[in-house]
C-alpha cells in the first residue's frame, strides 16, 4: 500500500508566501509606501515568504525520494473528520491570539498567547514560560523601535 501525499503540506506555505507578497506588493503599489515605511516588514516579509518557498523545496524532494503519489488503492480511505481535526485544532489555538491582544493590549496579550499556545502544545512550564518571555521582549521592542503608543486592552488598567 503507497501512502497518500498530504497536499496541505504545500498548500499552507505555498498560501502563506501568496498572501505575504500580496501584501507587500499591495502596500507598494496601491498605498506607495516607502522603504522608510516598508523596510522592516519587507524584510520579514520576504525572509518567510522565502522560507516558505524553501520548505515547498524540501517536501517536492521529500515526495520524490520517497516514492509518495496519490494511489488508486481502494484500500485508502479518503480524508476524513478525524484527520481534519489537528488542522481545526491547531487554527483554533491561533485564533486565540485575537481577543486575548484585543483584552490586554499587545504587550500583555501576545506574550500570554505565546506562553499558553505553547503550554496548549504540550511543552514544559519552562518552555512555555521562555517563550513567553522571549514574546513579552520582542513585543516591547517592536514597540520601542517604532515609538508609536499602542492601544491597551479593556482589561488593563491605565
Amino acid at each position: 500500500m503507497r501512502a497518500v501525499s498530504r497536499d496541505s503540506e504545500f498548500l499552507f506555505p505555498g498560501l502563506i508566501a501568496v498572501v505575504i507578497l500580496a501584501a507587500l506588493a499591495l502596500d507598494a503599489f496601491i498605498y506607495h509606501h516607502g522603504l522608510r515605511v516598508l523596510g522592516f516588514p519587507a524584510a520579514l516579509g520576504l525572509a518567510t515568504a522565502g522560507l516558505c518557498a524553501l520548505r515547498l523545496c524540501q517536501r517536492a524532494q521529500e515526495r520524490k525520494r520517497a516514492g509518495q503519489v496519490l494511489s488508486d488503492d481502494p484500500s485508502i480511505e479518503p480524508a476524513s473528520a478525524i484527520a481534519v481535526m489537528p488542522a481545526l485544532r491547531a487554527m483554533l489555538g491561533l485564533i486565540a491570539a485575537v481577543p486575548l491582544v484585543w483584552l490586554f493590549g499587545f504587550a500583555i496579550g501576545l506574550p500570554l498567547y505565546v506562553g499558553g499556545y505553547v503550554k496548549w502544545r504540550g511543552s514544559a512550564w519552562w518552555v512555555a514560560l521562555l517563550c513567553a518571555v522571549i514574546a513579552l521582549a520582542a513585543a516591547l521592542g517592536f514597540i520601542e523601535l517604532l515609538g508609536m503608543p499602542q492601544p491597551q486592552g479593556p482589561l488593563v488598567w491605565p
